[in-house]
């Protein structure tokens, strides 16, 4: 062969261990049988084998990577020339180990790996955020090339945009169960819900951060004859749904209606239940001769979003040994108490109790947190019970909360009224009564950076106004109890971490430790 002679010639001596070239430099036209026919074996420097020492090959073969492979099976460009040869065109000159300074091998291994799997599927040798995984055969690649659960069950899923797993995306939440059912895309992690919204066809329990497991309807206007609690087939009332509760979280779902539900709604022992309204408009629970709302002990029930509303001497809602969450609620214009707890643990948030004749909130131990929310113009001169009726230990912690225009008898604090009671914190809160001396009877009774007319209410950064002035706010002969820009509430609060980071309308407040805000249930508009 042509190109043999040449090298021979040119003294590369390519085969010249093999047989390929003669010492003096002559074609050996006849190189005999190769000792890989008679051995079995591969020998070094036949086609497929090993190169031969000093990277030598037969006659016809290169050495590439260390394997003698056909001449015309190497690929050259301009520039390049095949391992173990040198450029009979651009060179006139052999090039040897000696003369390189390199090592025998007669060329670059170009099969080596990116990384290796020995340090594991995270791996330094892996940088490049799309390609971050180190997969067996020590390349790297991205999670679509893997199980993501192979890399770890905390993140089952892959995220194509970024190449990592993760442990929910957009469009796989499957990870994304129990108390923390909503995946946080931002992040790629499961939260707890924290609106209604976030749970499909269910509700959220704002305490658990879980969504219900089951969920009831109910519709005022549907055709009640076969009802069943679906949603193609909801009950009339939610006194009906009620009754129907079993051992699970329930959510019973609430369409707004122009006409009033009017049965009481009774919750049994130990049942786990949210009422919450489902639509916009308003859901009104109109009960006129029982407690509207009735919740035995060991119950935990939320209210979401309902107004309960007329009636009788009985009260809004009435509850024993449970607990209890109120959200965004009013409970107003009712003859009786609105709200009635006995050792029971309740929470109203971004709700209204107003003008309840017999009087606004009656604890009797247990626990009372407020936040976001109105106490105003309930009781009268006849009444036993004004704003707040704290006794037997029942602690109360109240927060961005406005206690306003409540009345009571001779013998009874306009606002808060204590009798043995337990702790009683406010703070970021407006106080008002008919009179400043006749507000608050509530030993030991705090508060902090808050607009009070009582001196019993002992703390820091309270500023002390006489009397109400209803030029404050929007319209209180109405129960809106909104208070307008600047003085006297503005820059009064202080806002810190764990305080609700929106007001009574959903408008933010400051959300940042230490940073100046207006007290009392809502901020400006």
């Amino acid at each position: 062969m042509r190109i043999q002679v040449i090298l021979c010639g040119l003294g590369l001596g390519v085969g010249l261990v093999a047989g390929g070239c003669k010492p003096d430099g002559s074609q050996d036209t006849d190189p005999g049988t190769s000792e890989d026919d008679e051995t079995g074996t591969c020998t070094p420097g036949a086609e497929g084998c090993l190169c031969g020492e000093d990277a030598s090959c037969e006659p016809g073969l290169l050495c590439a990577s260390n394997t003698c492979i056909p001449e015309d099976g190497v690929t050259t460009t301009s520039g390049t020339t095949p391992p173990g040869t040198a450029s009979s065109e651009t060179s006139g000159e052999s090039s040897s180990p000696t003369e390189t300074g390199g090592d025998s091998t007669g060329g670059t291994d170009t099969g080596g790996t990116e990384c290796d799997p020995d340090m594991g599927l995270i791996n330094p040798g892996c940088p490049d955020p799309m390609a971050p995984y180190c997969e067996a055969g020590g390349t790297c690649v991205g999670c679509e090339a893997l199980t993501c659960s192979d890399v770890s069950t905390a993140t089952p899923t892959c995220d194509l945009a970024t190449g990592y797993c993760e442990q929910c995306t957009a469009t796989d939440v499957a990870a994304c169960v129990g108390t923390t059912p909503v995946c946080d895309v931002a992040a790629s992690k499961c939260i707890g819900c924290s609106d209604h919204v976030d749970c499909k066809d269910s509700a959220c329990q704002f305490d658990t951060g879980a969504c219900y497991a089951t969920a009831l309807y109910v519709d005022r206007g549907a055709d009640c004859a076969n009802a069943d609690g679906s949603a193609e087939l909801p009950y009339c009332e939610i006194a009906d749904a009620a009754a129907k509760l079993g051992a699970e979280p329930t959510a019973i779902l609430v369409k707004p209606s122009p006409q009033p539900y009017t049965e009481q709604v009774q919750i049994a022992t130990g049942r786990t239940v949210g009422i919450v309204r489902n639509g916009s408009g308003t859901v009104k629970l109109e009960v006129a001769t029982f407690d509207a709302i009735n919740i035995s002990d060991g119950a935990t029930v939320q209210v979401s979003a309902l107004q309960i509303s007329k009636g009788d001497v009985t009260k809004g809602l009435f509850c024993s040994g449970a607990k209890v969450s109120i959200d965004h609620t009013q409970i107003i214009d009712r003859t009786g108490l609105g709200i009635e707890g006995i050792t029971c643990d309740l929470t109203l948030r971004d709700s209204r109790v107003w003008r309840n004749i017999a009087g606004g909130i009656k604890v009797n131990g247990g626990t009372l947190r407020l936040e976001n929310t109105y106490v105003v113009t309930n009781g009268g001169s006849f009444s036993a019970v004004s704003g707040l009726l704290i006794s037997n230990a029942a602690t109360v912690d109240a927060v961005y909360t406005t206690i306003a225009d409540n009345d009571g008898t001779n013998t009874v604090a306009d606002s808060i009224e204590c009798t043995a009671a337990g702790a009683v914190k406010l703070r970021n809160s407006i106080v008002f009564g008919k009179t400043p001396d006749g507000s608050v009877d509530c030993a030991g009774a705090t508060a902090t950076t808050s607009v009070i007319d009582s001196a019993m209410l002992t703390g820091e950064g309270n500023v002390m106004q006489a009397a109400l002035d209803a030029s404050w706010f929007v319209a209180p002969e109405a129960g809106n109890f909104a208070i307008k820009v600047g003085p006297p509430f503005k820059d009064v609060a202080i806002w810190i971490a764990g305080d609700p980071s929106q007001d009574y309308d959903g408008n933010m407040r400051p959300t940042r430790d230490g940073k100046k805000d207006y007290a009392g249930a809502d901020r400006p508009n």
